[in-house]
């Protein structure tokens, strides 16, 4: 009324005036005068829903008697609500204090007491956290030495109580780069279950091997042996059972690197060159001499009786067995009774065995031996004319078939240049076990070439020893 009064004193009449000022004097009682205060500026203030006006408000609003609802807005504030009683009286004044939103909730984080505790990047405690966080989402990540982070992201609500408990984890050693390895040894790729063994730089203890041992389709043959090096240069020292040992400067980078080569069979002496490791089979052929004998026409110089001989068997590093047979004939001259001449054949068919003594480039041999030696002398003449058919002459006879069982000791000198061919010089003692008549033996000569393969030996000779990249 008074506003209304106010603002149309120019235009009212008198009687409206008069109007206005009872009707007003008569409402006063049933209304108040309210101030509001506000403690921030640009607050909508309503006063039972109906908006009286923004902060702050200079004039004081008439606010009818009774309860009534007070509310207080302002963007990024808490809402101000209240009930207010207003009685009729000439003034009253309402202090309001409105709140900033604070929108963020408390995290509590426990962890090892080593480990930092970061959010959203930024570290911010040491094994425990409790701290008033945010709304909204935030990256929790929690670390220690020798441990595998812990990363999660944490999700904090208004007013909200938060708590997470984090154990770590050792964090697995980082995989070493693989040096592949692929050297041969005695003929194949060594592997593990061949003795084979890598050392690093002065490391006096081998490395195992990592899980990759890759092996050909067939699964028997191994084709590399993956082992884990960590990177840089290292002297890598590489053996394997029955080889030497061999090294190599290798620059091990991120992608690994690869060793291959051969390593040289650890031969001794007796085992290495071409006389050393024989694979067994033995053949051998050449020129035969035999001990000559007649009866009592046994002065015969019986150079000019010679034939062949035939061998084979098996030849071990330290032993040998062999089968022989042999066939010579030649004529034979007396050496007392010079003018005494006859033919003489000789066969033989038996075997021997012996031990063997291995010198890289040869070999001696020897043993005992025991044959079937037939000899049989026809044609016997006399200044070359033919004494008669009953083989006597003066009264001394001879036996022209002479069967005997022939017990021997022999020698040999085998003498190998190369791996698989051999030169062979051998001398029997021969005595007979079976002899009609007590002839004496003497012995016999055989001289020639063999075959006797040696794959040691042809392998070592075609090996480069040595390591590679």
């Amino acid at each position: 009324m008074k506003r209304y009064l106010a603002e149309g004193a120019g235009v009212l009449s008198a009687k409206d005036k008069q109007e206005a000022s009872d009707l007003s004097a008569m409402l006063e009682p049933l209304t108040t005068a309210t101030k509001f205060v506000v403690n921030e500026d640009g607050a909508d203030v309503f006063v039972d829903d109906e908006k009286v006006g923004t902060s702050p408000i200079a004039d004081a609003a008439v606010v009818d008697s009774g309860m009534r609802r007070i509310r207080v807005t302002k963007e990024g504030f808490k809402p101000y609500e209240t009930t207010a009683s207003v009685a009729g009286s000439a003034q009253m004044t309402l202090e309001i204090h409105l709140e900033k939103e604070i929108h963020e909730g408390r995290l509590v984080v426990n962890a090892p007491a080593d480990a930092t505790i970061a959010i959203d990047g930024l570290d911010v405690a040491k094994g425990k956290l409790e701290n008033a966080i945010p709304s909204g989402g935030h990256q929790l990540r929690v670390t220690a030495v020798g441990m595998r982070a812990y990363q999660s992201e944490v999700v904090i609500q208004d007013n909200e109580l938060r708590s997470v408990d984090v154990t770590l984890e050792k964090d697995a050693a980082p995989a070493l780069p693989i040096v592949g390895v692929s050297v041969l040894c005695n003929g194949r790729i060594a592997s593990p279950e061949d003795g084979l063994e890598l050392f690093i730089d002065d490391s006096t203890t081998f490395i195992g091997a990592a899980s990759g041992v890759e092996r050909d389709p067939s699964g028997q043959q191994t084709t590399r042996v993956d082992y884990p090096v960590a990177p840089g240069h290292h002297l890598l020292r590489l053996r394997a059972r029955g080889c030497v040992g061999e090294r190599k400067d290798v620059l091990v980078t991120s992608e690994g690197a690869s060793l291959t080569g051969a390593l040289a069979a650890d031969l001794g002496f007796f085992e290495s060159g071409p006389a050393g490791n024989p694979d067994g089979l033995r053949l051998f052929a050449g020129g035969w001499i035999p001990e000559i004998n007649g009866g009592d026409f046994s002065d015969f110089d019986h150079a000019a009786v010679l034939g062949a001989m035939l061998s084979v068997g098996y030849t071990h590093r330290w032993f040998t067995f062999l089968a022989d047979a042999a066939y010579a004939s030649g004529i034979v001259r007396g050496i007392i009774l010079s003018d005494v001449s006859a033919r003489q054949e000789t066969s033989r068919l038996g075997g021997r065995a012996g031990l063997r003594l291995p010198l890289q480039f040869a070999a001696l041999s020897s043993g005992l031996g025991l044959a079937y030696e037939s000899r049989e002398l026809s044609h016997l003449s006399f200044a070359l004319n033919e004494i008669s058919a009953t083989n006597c002459f003066n009264g001394a006879c001879f036996t022209p078939d002479l069967p005997l069982a022939v017990f021997s000791g022999w020698f040999s000198i085998d003498i190998e240049p190369l791996c698989d061919w051999l030169a062979s010089v051998q001398v029997t003692v021969d005595d007979a076990v079976v002899s009609p008549g007590g002839v004496p033996l003497g012995g016999t000569l055989a001289f020639g070439f063999g075959y006797q393969p040696n794959s040691t030996c042809r392998r070592e000779r075609a090996l480069r020893p040595g390591l590679g990249p």
